[in-house]
């Protein structure tokens, strides 16, 4: 076997392993209060936006996931799965659609939550990453008036992953914790070799 067949060998075994190391879940945002609760993009999708009910806080959330073409774009359109959500969806308030520009995912986030009472999330601030690109954006629900927040510097995904899914601590259907599970993009191409390797005979 040559060496720079050796070499390719060992960089996708490298590649393979690291894809799983990258898995993680970002630091959290939000009061450690209430019960576990997570949604997780299905088939290897990723994150591209949720939708919540939403008033002053935050309750529902289910995930707008797309598949990652080889490139880092969307293969087709991100679809929502109204079947899995984090917790039941509170009368008060209205459905908020929550998304990122096509071909962008998410990537991290921050905000604010209640002082007094139940905690809440009440205003959350979504970054979006185009992987192929890097280019970001943001966006968020309003910031609501009158009302005694604290604020979260909140986190984000390490540089070679973005979002696919969501989770937290919720009470009373109300998110109270807020974090981002994160996965390993799809790298655009492998990186090629340059340069041959020849074998040289010492002299005699």
């Amino acid at each position: 076997m040559s060496r720079p067949v050796l070499y390719a060998l060992i960089y996708t075994l490298i590649l393979l392993t690291s894809a799983s190391a990258n898995a993680a879940r970002t630091e959290t945002m939000g009061m450690a209060e209430g019960d576990p609760a997570s949604v997780t993009c299905p088939n290897k999708t990723y994150l591209a936006g949720f939708a919540i009910q939403y008033h002053n806080s935050m309750s529902g959330l289910s995930p707008y996931c797309v598949a990652m073409a080889a490139d880092g774009t969307w293969s087709g359109g991100a679809q929502i799965h109204l079947e899995i959500r984090m917790s039941y969806a509170v009368a008060d308030g209205s459905r908020v659609d929550m998304f990122c520009p096509r071909d962008f995912y998410i990537f991290g986030f921050r905000g604010y939550s209640h002082v007094y009472g139940i905690h809440s999330i009440m205003q959350l601030i979504v970054n979006c990453k185009n992987v192929k690109t890097g280019a970001l954006t943001a966006f968020g629900t309003r910031n609501p008036d009158g009302v005694s927040v604290t604020e979260w510097r909140g986190a984000q995904c390490v540089a070679d992953s973005v979002a696919d899914g969501v989770f937290g601590l919720i009470h009373d259907a109300r998110i109270i914790q807020f974090g981002l599970s994160c996965a390993q993009t799809k790298p655009a191409s492998l990186p090629q070799f340059i340069g041959t390797y020849s074998k040289t005979t010492p002299n005699a």
